[in-house]
Protein backbone atom coordinates (compact mmCIF):
# COMPACT_ATOMS: atom_id res chain seq x y z
CA UNK A 1 0.00 0.00 0.00
CA UNK A 2 2.66 2.60 0.81
CA UNK A 3 4.38 1.88 -2.36
CA UNK A 4 1.76 2.39 -4.60
CA UNK A 5 1.04 6.11 -2.45
CA UNK A 6 4.15 7.30 -3.23
CA UNK A 7 4.27 5.92 -6.89
CA UNK A 8 0.78 8.07 -6.91
CA UNK A 9 2.38 11.20 -5.35
CA UNK A 10 5.26 10.87 -7.93
CA UNK A 11 2.48 10.40 -10.83
CA UNK A 12 -0.01 13.01 -10.01
CA UNK A 13 -0.89 16.35 -11.84
CA UNK A 14 1.34 15.17 -14.76
CA UNK A 15 4.38 15.29 -12.94
CA UNK A 16 5.83 12.88 -15.89
CA UNK A 17 4.18 14.70 -18.33
CA UNK A 18 1.41 12.93 -19.10
CA UNK A 19 -2.11 12.54 -17.05
CA UNK A 20 -2.58 9.48 -14.90
CA UNK A 21 -5.97 8.92 -12.98
CA UNK A 22 -5.86 6.43 -10.57
CA UNK A 23 -7.99 3.27 -9.74
CA UNK A 24 -9.93 3.28 -13.18
CA UNK A 25 -12.05 0.78 -14.21
CA UNK A 26 -11.37 -1.21 -18.09
CA UNK A 27 -13.98 -3.62 -17.99
CA UNK A 28 -14.02 -5.73 -15.53
CA UNK A 29 -10.60 -4.61 -14.07
CA UNK A 30 -9.64 -1.55 -11.66
CA UNK A 31 -6.30 -0.61 -13.08
CA UNK A 32 -4.00 0.99 -10.51
CA UNK A 33 -2.56 4.15 -12.17
CA UNK A 34 -4.19 4.84 -16.27
CA UNK A 35 -3.05 7.10 -18.54
CA UNK A 36 -6.26 7.33 -21.69
CA UNK A 37 -3.33 9.67 -23.25
CA UNK A 38 -0.98 6.37 -24.22
CA UNK A 39 -3.09 3.74 -23.45
CA UNK A 40 -0.46 2.81 -20.40
CA UNK A 41 -1.47 0.92 -17.24
CA UNK A 42 0.54 0.63 -14.19
CA UNK A 43 -0.14 -2.20 -12.10
CA UNK A 44 1.68 -2.53 -8.89
CA UNK A 45 2.85 -6.22 -8.11
CA UNK A 46 2.69 -6.94 -4.47
CA UNK A 47 4.52 -10.01 -3.64
CA UNK A 48 2.89 -11.91 -6.75
CA UNK A 49 5.82 -13.11 -7.80
CA UNK A 50 5.76 -15.67 -5.45
CA UNK A 51 2.28 -16.75 -6.06
CA UNK A 52 1.67 -19.00 -9.22
CA UNK A 53 -2.10 -18.63 -9.01
CA UNK A 54 -1.63 -14.74 -9.01
CA UNK A 55 1.16 -14.69 -11.71
CA UNK A 56 -1.43 -16.42 -13.93
CA UNK A 57 -4.19 -14.06 -13.30
CA UNK A 58 -1.91 -11.25 -14.28
CA UNK A 59 -1.14 -12.55 -17.18
CA UNK A 60 -4.48 -13.67 -18.55
CA UNK A 61 -5.39 -10.00 -17.09
CA UNK A 62 -2.53 -8.38 -18.74
CA UNK A 63 -3.33 -10.18 -22.07
CA UNK A 64 -6.94 -8.78 -22.26
CA UNK A 65 -6.07 -5.17 -21.89
CA UNK A 66 -3.02 -5.80 -24.41
CA UNK A 67 -6.15 -6.58 -26.94
CA UNK A 68 -7.79 -3.54 -25.93
CA UNK A 69 -5.13 -1.78 -27.17
CA UNK A 70 -3.22 -0.90 -23.99
CA UNK A 71 0.17 -1.13 -22.39
CA UNK A 72 0.56 -2.68 -19.19
CA UNK A 73 3.70 -1.66 -16.87
CA UNK A 74 3.84 -3.84 -13.88
CA UNK A 75 5.93 -1.92 -11.05
CA UNK A 76 7.26 -3.82 -8.09
CA UNK A 77 5.89 -2.67 -5.00
CA UNK A 78 8.59 -3.40 -2.65
CA UNK A 79 11.05 -1.66 -5.74
CA UNK A 80 8.96 1.32 -5.27
CA UNK A 81 9.83 1.58 -1.51
CA UNK A 82 13.32 0.84 -2.65
CA UNK A 83 14.25 2.82 -5.14
CA UNK A 84 11.19 5.32 -6.31
CA UNK A 85 13.62 7.43 -8.44
CA UNK A 86 15.03 4.34 -10.44
CA UNK A 87 11.24 3.00 -11.09
CA UNK A 88 10.56 7.33 -11.96
CA UNK A 89 13.25 6.98 -14.35
CA UNK A 90 12.12 3.72 -15.75
CA UNK A 91 8.41 5.06 -16.34
CA UNK A 92 10.08 8.31 -18.51
CA UNK A 93 11.89 5.82 -20.43
CA UNK A 94 8.99 4.16 -21.19
CA UNK A 95 6.69 7.12 -21.61
CA UNK A 96 9.19 9.03 -23.67
CA UNK A 97 9.05 5.62 -25.64
CA UNK A 98 5.52 5.31 -26.00
CA UNK A 99 4.97 9.12 -27.20
CA UNK A 100 7.38 8.69 -30.19
CA UNK A 101 5.58 5.42 -31.03
CA UNK A 102 1.92 6.95 -31.28
CA UNK A 103 3.85 10.10 -33.31
CA UNK A 104 4.51 7.53 -35.54
CA UNK A 105 1.59 5.62 -35.74
CA UNK A 106 -0.29 8.66 -36.23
Amino acid sequence: MLGEILLWRALSGRKLGIRFQQKVSIQDFIISFYSEELKVAIEINKNSEYDPVQQEMDQLRDNRLHELGITVLRIDDQEIKRSLNSVLRFLEHKIQYLKRGSKIAS
